[in-house]
């Protein structure tokens, strides 16, 4: 036994499917790869995707001197919803 006895194949697939959507997986292609003939579920991995914009913009406001927020009040703005 590995001792991780929480990680189930639906948890191996959910992180692999959101790690592809985060290295820039479109809908269409997360759709072919997990067998899912809706879009609607395959928009449920693109939260990650979604959540790494705000980070980078938010970034990018650093560079603007702050104005647009920062990538720590991105993240902080995430936890809280």
């Amino acid at each position: 036994m590995t001792g991780l006895d929480d990680v189930t194949f639906h948890v191996l697939r959910h992180t692999g499917a959101t790690w592809f959507a985060e290295e820039g997986a479109t809908v269409r292609e997360v759709m072919e790869r997990l067998g899912h003939r809706s879009e609607r579920m395959a928009m449920h991995y693109q939260h990650a995707a979604t959540e790494r914009m705000r980070q980078l913009a938010y970034g990018m406001g650093g560079r603007l001197g702050g104005r647009l927020g920062t990538a720590s009040e991105a993240k902080s703005e995430a936890e809280a919803s």
